[in-house]
């Protein structure tokens, strides 16, 4: 799986490179805003919370074909809001995946 589609993207958008380099750089603020909103949520364990930052970040992750990122967070909401008994160190694990995967989102688009 393409864990970027900055190509789609701006096939989808109708937007040169530059265009898409400067919105690019927007979702990169954004999802360094959500990262450090949900390790804070975290760490409160305000599920709530989590979950509303968890579906913004499928959502954004979505517009700007992040796949990776939007897959996982997809599950991680899906997973939430079933409200089944599930681990509390898997659902961190989960939630520490998603901020991970943030991170790299990151590293492949500074290069």
């Amino acid at each position: 799986m393409v864990m970027i589609d900055i190509e789609r993207f701006m096939n989808e958008a109708e937007i040169d490179q530059e265009t898409a380099r400067e919105l690019y750089g927007l979702f990169l603020d954004d999802l360094v805003q959500q990262k450090d909103s949900l390790e804070k949520q975290i760490r409160m364990k305000d599920v709530s919370e989590i979950c509303r930052t968890v579906h913004s970040i499928k959502g954004i992750a979505g517009t700007y074909y992040a796949c990776q990122l939007e897959k996982k967070a997809a599950f991680v909401e899906r997973v939430i809001l079933s409200r089944e008994l599930f681990p509390a160190d898997q659902c961190d694990a989960l939630l520490e995946e998603i901020i991970k995967t943030i991170h790299d989102t990151k590293m492949i688009m500074e290069r």
